[in-house]
C-alpha cells in the first residue's frame, strides 16, 4: 500500500461517523476515532492502552458478551 493510500485510509477512518477502534494482538486499544470517544463518552487518553472490556456495563449477562466472536484474522 502506498503512503498516499495509507494517508487516505487514516483520513477516512478519522472522518467516519461510526465508532472505530483498533487493538493490538494482545487486545489493547492502540487507536480510536473521535466518533468512538463521542459515542462512548470516554476521552481518548483514558482508552489508549486499555482493553475494550472497560466498556462492559455489568448490566448484561456473560452470555451476552460471549455472542461477540473475536476476529480470526484476514479471510
Amino acid at each position: 500500500m502506498s503512503e498516499h493510500d495509507q494517508q487516505l485510509l487514516v483520513r477516512a477512518l478519522e472522518a467516519a461517523t461510526n465508532a472505530i477502534l483498533i487493538t493490538d494482538r494482545t487486545g489493547c486499544i492502540v487507536w480510536l476515532n473521535d466518533a468512538f470517544c463521542r459515542l462512548s463518552g470516554y476521552p481518548r487518553q483514558e482508552l489508549i492502552g486499555q482493553t475494550p472490556n472497560l466498556l462492559y456495563s455489568g448490566r448484561q449477562s456473560s452470555s451476552f458478551y460471549q455472542a461477540e466472536q473475536p476476529c480470526s484474522g484476514p479471510p
